[in-house]
């Protein structure tokens, strides 16, 4: 039972969806167009997996993610003697300290740059 009240509550409304155009014909066509697409390409692929080029070019993905996950590795350990070096340098030393550090970061950035990729 509910009591008589003057604030307007809100009722309770239900979210009704009804598609404007839905042809069952053409989604029927579409699942199956995909399954076929799906299977030729998994027939593909077992026909590179079987010549042996698959592995090969999934091999060396892998070794160059290990690369990069050692290097970025380095890099943070880096950054942080960087920093920790920065803090006690300025607090000991004052702001000379800085501008070596500036001096030595940007020529370590300009030397990283002109360097080769091997």
């Amino acid at each position: 039972m509910r009591f008589p009240s003057l604030l307007k509550i809100p009722d309770h409304n239900r979210f009704n969806l009804q598609p404007r155009y839905y042809d069952p014909v053409k989604e029927d066509i579409e699942n199956r167009t995909d399954r076929i697409k799906r299977e030729m390409k998994e027939q593909s692929e077992n026909a590179e997996n079987e010549a042996g080029h698959n592995s090969r070019i999934s091999g060396s993905f892998r070794r160059k993610s290990y690369y990069r996950e050692n290097k970025t590795g380095m890099l943070r350990f880096a950054i942080m003697v960087f920093l920790i070096i920065g803090v006690f340098g300025y607090l000991f030393w004052g702001n000379i300290v800085l501008y070596i550090l500036a001096g030595l970061g940007l020529s370590v950035y300009i030397l990283s740059k002109f360097r080769k990729n091997y």
